[in-house]
Protein backbone atom coordinates (compact mmCIF):
# COMPACT_ATOMS: atom_id res chain seq x y z
CA UNK A 1 0.00 0.00 0.00
CA UNK A 2 1.67 3.10 -1.38
CA UNK A 3 1.83 6.25 1.72
CA UNK A 4 -0.73 8.15 -0.20
CA UNK A 5 -3.61 5.62 -0.08
CA UNK A 6 -2.34 4.64 4.03
CA UNK A 7 -2.91 8.37 4.94
CA UNK A 8 -6.57 8.35 3.00
CA UNK A 9 -7.53 5.65 4.39
CA UNK A 10 -6.64 7.00 7.72
CA UNK A 11 -8.06 9.53 7.15
CA UNK A 12 -11.27 8.25 6.92
CA UNK A 13 -11.33 6.51 9.91
CA UNK A 14 -10.51 9.31 11.68
CA UNK A 15 -13.61 11.38 10.13
CA UNK A 16 -15.75 8.76 11.53
CA UNK A 17 -15.09 9.69 14.89
CA UNK A 18 -18.19 11.81 16.35
CA UNK A 19 -16.74 15.00 18.05
CA UNK A 20 -17.27 15.74 20.43
CA UNK A 21 -15.75 12.99 23.18
CA UNK A 22 -16.76 13.26 26.32
CA UNK A 23 -13.89 12.08 28.78
CA UNK A 24 -14.72 11.84 32.70
CA UNK A 25 -11.50 11.54 34.08
CA UNK A 26 -11.56 15.62 32.77
CA UNK A 27 -15.04 16.75 32.83
CA UNK A 28 -15.26 17.73 29.49
CA UNK A 29 -15.54 17.23 26.04
CA UNK A 30 -12.91 16.50 24.02
CA UNK A 31 -13.12 17.99 20.19
CA UNK A 32 -11.66 16.18 17.42
CA UNK A 33 -10.10 18.24 14.80
CA UNK A 34 -8.26 18.35 12.03
CA UNK A 35 -5.28 19.93 13.72
CA UNK A 36 -5.29 16.86 15.97
CA UNK A 37 -5.16 14.73 12.80
CA UNK A 38 -2.38 17.08 10.92
CA UNK A 39 -0.63 16.54 14.23
CA UNK A 40 -0.33 13.14 13.48
CA UNK A 41 1.37 13.39 10.02
CA UNK A 42 3.82 16.74 10.67
CA UNK A 43 5.74 17.62 13.71
CA UNK A 44 4.81 21.00 15.90
CA UNK A 45 7.58 22.32 13.45
CA UNK A 46 5.31 21.70 10.91
CA UNK A 47 7.99 19.16 9.74
CA UNK A 48 6.82 15.77 8.33
CA UNK A 49 7.14 12.89 10.64
CA UNK A 50 8.91 9.70 9.08
CA UNK A 51 6.83 6.99 7.30
CA UNK A 52 6.83 4.74 10.22
CA UNK A 53 6.16 6.71 12.70
CA UNK A 54 3.27 8.10 10.85
CA UNK A 55 1.69 4.70 10.04
CA UNK A 56 1.95 4.03 13.82
CA UNK A 57 0.24 7.12 14.57
CA UNK A 58 -2.35 6.52 12.20
CA UNK A 59 -3.10 2.48 13.64
CA UNK A 60 -4.26 3.72 16.79
CA UNK A 61 -6.95 6.07 15.55
CA UNK A 62 -9.35 3.28 16.05
CA UNK A 63 -8.13 3.53 19.68
CA UNK A 64 -8.80 7.55 20.28
CA UNK A 65 -12.26 7.24 21.61
CA UNK A 66 -11.77 3.93 24.18
CA UNK A 67 -8.95 6.24 25.51
CA UNK A 68 -10.47 9.35 26.33
CA UNK A 69 -14.01 7.15 27.72
CA UNK A 70 -11.78 4.96 29.44
CA UNK A 71 -8.92 7.03 31.16
CA UNK A 72 -8.80 7.35 34.78
CA UNK A 73 -6.24 9.73 35.07
CA UNK A 74 -4.52 12.49 33.37
CA UNK A 75 -1.44 14.10 33.75
CA UNK A 76 -1.25 18.20 32.85
CA UNK A 77 1.39 20.20 32.08
CA UNK A 78 1.05 24.23 30.90
CA UNK A 79 3.41 25.79 28.70
CA UNK A 80 4.01 28.86 26.22
CA UNK A 81 3.63 27.92 22.75
CA UNK A 82 3.27 29.90 19.66
CA UNK A 83 -0.13 30.35 18.30
CA UNK A 84 0.95 29.49 14.98
CA UNK A 85 3.97 28.39 12.54
CA UNK A 86 4.90 31.37 12.16
CA UNK A 87 8.86 32.92 13.26
CA UNK A 88 7.38 35.60 15.08
CA UNK A 89 4.02 34.60 16.72
CA UNK A 90 2.87 35.62 19.32
CA UNK A 91 3.23 33.11 22.58
CA UNK A 92 -0.11 32.00 24.15
CA UNK A 93 -0.73 29.74 27.11
CA UNK A 94 -1.64 26.17 26.19
CA UNK A 95 -2.77 23.15 28.83
CA UNK A 96 -1.87 19.80 28.26
CA UNK A 97 -3.33 16.78 29.51
CA UNK A 98 -2.28 13.07 29.17
CA UNK A 99 -4.70 10.03 28.89
CA UNK A 100 -3.56 6.74 29.30
CA UNK A 101 -5.75 3.58 29.07
CA UNK A 102 -5.34 -0.16 28.42
CA UNK A 103 -7.69 -0.64 25.32
CA UNK A 104 -8.05 -2.87 22.39
CA UNK A 105 -8.32 -6.53 21.79
CA UNK A 106 -4.45 -6.54 23.14
CA UNK A 107 -5.54 -4.84 25.75
CA UNK A 108 -2.51 -2.59 25.10
CA UNK A 109 -1.56 0.63 26.40
CA UNK A 110 -2.39 3.67 25.16
CA UNK A 111 -1.34 7.58 25.48
CA UNK A 112 -3.73 10.50 24.15
CA UNK A 113 -2.89 13.91 24.57
CA UNK A 114 -4.92 16.61 24.74
CA UNK A 115 -4.47 20.12 23.75
CA UNK A 116 -6.18 23.54 24.94
CA UNK A 117 -4.86 26.89 23.62
CA UNK A 118 -6.18 29.75 25.91
CA UNK A 119 -9.62 29.89 26.88
CA UNK A 120 -10.25 27.33 23.60
CA UNK A 121 -12.04 24.33 23.57
CA UNK A 122 -9.91 21.26 24.59
CA UNK A 123 -9.03 18.93 21.17
CA UNK A 124 -7.47 15.98 20.25
CA UNK A 125 -3.67 16.75 19.80
CA UNK A 126 -1.83 12.86 19.70
CA UNK A 127 -1.84 10.09 20.26
CA UNK A 128 1.06 7.00 20.95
Amino acid sequence: MSNRTFITDAKKKYQVIQSPVFCSCLNRNIHVTSSGFMHLLRKGNGKPRNVAEIQHKTRLIPLIVPVIRNATDASYEKRSVRKNSKKNAPLVQAEYWGLEANVGKNSIKVRVIIRRIGDGQAHLWSIM
